[in-house]
């Protein structure tokens, strides 16, 4: 879509959003961007860009061109074709947490993640009624060789969840193995079966690791969320509107690269990025400026008329707490109501993404409910009045034994696992448990290993196969 019809097809943002792209192509133009691949670089280069170096400077038109032919919306493909995802749409996309090396158990002990963890969040995320797609890198098993657990983490997300998953894109290398084993299930993988993450350094560079990857999966034509990120006052600008346009000029720049590689790849925008806490110099994803950048980066994706990528149930704390729950809540919340697509981290997060949990992921999830059912638009809600109910139960009557109530008692209201709604006698008499400890007692029940999707024998033999071979090969 052109620039000019995004406008206009946003009026509410055309007061401030064309600026912000004007500035963009300003620092696109100078400074510009840095590749740290031969390989991509040589692509720039012939289609006579200019390239200085490692750096790339962008001229106008040529953002524009690649804006032409990015798509605003695609089905991405699971292996149950019930959970397939239309990114773009109306639908809004929950995937777990992504990258945290430990785990943080109910007594608030702090431990490396495993490989069973991993298998156990994919059992989590299958048998989620909210969360629709399966995620990579939940968490980073220490147990396995870091160069493959790659591989071991692929095959959990087919063996254990029948979901879409997201592809490994931490190098061209996991790149080239995500599309590999994707090929078993989609042998000729001309449609969208996986979304993968690239990150940005910044400010304004790509690693050769991440270009590379977005090189290989562009050419596959599989989605890629390119994220610009970084933190307020540290690696990036500390006022929010210049933060924007940083992140919004490594968007570009990879949203071009893409399109030159393979004109339609489906690309999402991604919104990242914290502020630094200036008292003790670490970054907050719990800041109340989180949501504030959603909010502007989910409009500068409409401006594009492209889908996008927001944060999730994201917090410092460190335990399933008040300030948890608050600042979970205020970014999840936020990106629902911006009408954001695709919500990585919604649930599980603890730390400033140093470590999931289980009795987070389950509270999480619960929220995501919680928000979907608050979320929900007037037309989906309203229905006529029943006059004839009203005048029947007149002044002074009751509801409850009506037969409209008793066919919708069920169904109507959000029905919550966790939170609590028995009162304080119950909860006295239950023995006062916080909320951490009653999801505690129903986690096993969703860890079914046995009870989830197998997949057929060959295929399974040929997966064992494809990783016993990459490993012995490194």
């Amino acid at each position: 879509m052109s620039i000019r019809k995004a406008i206009s097809g946003n009026a509410q943002y055309s007061d401030l959003l064309p600026g912000f792209h004007e500035y963009t192509i300003q620092v696109l133009t100078d400074p510009g961007v840095a590749f740290h691949s031969e390989k991509v670089l040589k692509i720039f280069k012939n289609h006579g860009m200019n390239v200085d170096g490692n750096v790339v400077r962008f001229q106008p038109d040529q953002i524009t061109s690649a804006l032409e032919t990015a798509t605003s919306s695609f089905t991405v493909r699971a292996r149950n074709r019930e959970n397939d995802l239309h990114i773009g749409g109306h639908e809004t996309i929950f995937a777990p947490g992504y990258g945290p090396p430990f785990v943080i158990d109910l007594d608030g002990s702090l431990r490396s993640a495993t490989m069973d963890d991993y298998t156990k969040f994919c059992c989590l995320v299958q048998s989620s009624q909210y969360i629709n797609c399966n995620g990579h890198m939940m968490v980073q098993p220490s147990d396995v060789p870091s160069d493959t657990a790659h591989l071991d983490m692929l095959a959990a997300s087919l063996r254990f969840c029948d979901k879409v998953f997201m592809g490994a894109s931490g190098s061209e290398q996991m790149a080239k193995d995500s599309l590999e084993i994707a090929k078993m299930v989609w042998p000729d993988l001309d449609f969208p079966v996986m979304i993968s993450l690239i990150s940005s350094l910044s400010p304004f560079q790509f690693s050769r690791e991440m270009a590379e990857s977005l090189l290989v999966f562009a050419q596959a034509g599989q989605p890629i969320i390119i994220m610009g990120g970084g933190m307020l006052g540290a690696t990036s600008p500390i006022d929010i509107s210049s933060f924007l346009v940083v992140q919004n000029a490594v968007f570009l720049a990879g949203l071009c690269l893409a399109q030159l590689v393979r004109p339609g790849t489906p690309v999402i925008y991604g919104v990242g990025g914290s502020p630094l806490d200036m008292k003790t110099g670490n970054f907050s994803i719990g800041a109340p400026e989180e949501p504030i950048l959603v909010r502007l980066g989910s409009q500068m994706a409409k401006f594009y008329d492209l889908p996008c990528r927001g944060g999730g149930a994201l917090t410092d704390a460190v335990t399933l707490d008040y300030q948890a729950g608050m600042e979970s809540m205020a970014t999840l919340s936020s990106s629902v109501k911006e009408g954001v697509d695709f919500i990585l981290h919604s649930c599980g997060i603890l730390g400033t993404y140093l470590a999931m949990s289980y009795e987070k992921f389950l509270a999480d999830e619960e929220m995501c409910g919680y928000i979907l059912q608050m979320a929900k638009s007037l037309d989906r809600v309203y229905q006529p009045p029943d006059l004839d109910l009203i005048r029947q139960v007149g002044i002074g009557g009751e509801y409850l034994t009506c037969p409209e109530t008793l066919k919708r008692c069920r169904t109507e209201f959000f029905q919550p696992d966790f939170a609590w709604r028995k009162g304080y006698p119950a909860w006295d008499t239950e023995g006062r448990k916080p909320i951490a400890q009653r999801i505690s007692k129903k986690i096993e029940a969703r860890l079914n290993i046995d009870g989830q999707p197998k997949l057929d024998r060959g295929l399974d033999k040929a997966l064992t196969h494809y990783i016993k071979t990459r490993k012995a090969n490194g």
